[in-house]
């Protein structure tokens, strides 16, 4: 195997590692499975509301303008686990040696199919 091809496989292996971090994480927010989304959310709003020293006994219940965002963080997810499931066939197809876009190049022979084959 040459160095190209050693960059190839490196390449595929993060790619289908991203997919599957994606996927698995765009799913888990997807489904809200076990409270994960919810959960996901507390995090990001504590993350960006700066330091606050409240005791336990003085912490107030879940804000209903956060109920709101919701809808988009399971949306955002969706986008996620669909953009996973891409890279995820994209690593495999790297990792098995595959041109990912053979079909495509002049390499092989023909060209794309929006284009002039005159050039």
């Amino acid at each position: 195997m040459t160095s190209a091809g050693h960059e190839a496989a490196a390449g595929g292996a993060f790619t289908l590692g991203f997919g599957i971090l994606a996927t698995v994480l765009g799913g888990l927010l997807v489904t809200d499975f076990r409270g994960f989304a919810r959960w996901f959310l507390r995090g990001t709003e504590a993350s960006s509301a700066g330091p606050r020293r409240l005791p336990p006994w003085r912490r107030r219940p879940e804000r209903p303008e956060r109920a709101g965002m919701l809808p988009l963080v399971r949306v955002v997810g969706g986008i996620f686990a669909a953009a996973g499931l891409v890279m995820l066939v994209l690593g495999i197809v790297l990792l098995s040696g595959g041109e990912a876009g053979a079909p495509f190049t002049r390499e092989t022979g023909s060209a794309a199919p929006w284009r002039s084959s005159t050039r």
